[in-house]
């Protein structure tokens, strides 16, 4: 699905995003027969291999599993464009952040 696309650059293998399960690559592959927890995934790797300038990420960590947060966690440490990141997840940040801004 992303790997065929010739304007996503993958730098870091989709299975480590979505699992080991075997999924078809199909262009016309509806991401609507996925389960809610890997949609998320599948729709987080084409925004990130879309190869943006700058990632807004709103709470990225929630319904992923770990491997999947250690996955965008080398993902985002390696990407050279601007992340901003709104999450709750305080290892996450203090993972990927070098700079924060707290809003009361």
């Amino acid at each position: 699905m992303f790997i065929r696309s010739p304007k996503w650059h993958m730098t870091k293998p989709l299975p480590k995003l979505v699992g080991k399960k075997k999924y078809p690559c199909s262009p016309v592959f509806a991401c609507s027969r996925l389960v809610s927890r890997l949609k998320l995934k599948v729709l987080l790797a084409q925004a990130l291999f879309g190869n943006p300038d700058i990632v807004m990420l709103d709470e990225p960590t929630n319904n992923l599993d770990i491997e999947a947060i250690n996955w965008l966690e080398d993902f985002l440490l390696d990407f050279p464009g601007m992340v901003i990141a709104v999450s709750h997840d305080r290892h996450f940040l203090n993972t990927v952040c070098t700079h924060t801004v707290d809003i009361d």
